[in-house]
């Protein structure tokens, strides 16, 4: 399993524990879907950002930086170690 599937299900987990804790050690029933958190806080949400989204867009984020070339040195290092002649 790929390490950011991994890590997404762990974040989906504290999630769920967090959202179902009762703060004397008990467990309940969320009272707030997680899916609901995550609006805006003007819609009513907390304003918190979606894991999968968030990680999507930056590594978006990244591969456009790499069609660019723009001047960085990771990207340098991409280009002069990883892609070198190849088509991306």
């Amino acid at each position: 399993m790929p390490l950011i599937e991994r890590v997404t299900r762990r974040i989906s987990g504290w999630k769920s524990k967090s959202l179902s804790y009762a703060g004397d050690g008990a467990r309940k029933k969320a009272v707030v879907a997680w899916s609901r958190i995550t609006y805006p806080k003007t819609e009513g949400g907390l304003g918190l950002r979606d894991m999968d989204s968030w990680n999507f867009a930056c590594v978006m984020r990244h591969i456009w930086a790499i069609l660019l070339k723009q001047g960085s040195l990771w990207v340098a290092w991409i280009w002069g170690y990883r892609i070198k002649r190849m088509d991306f």
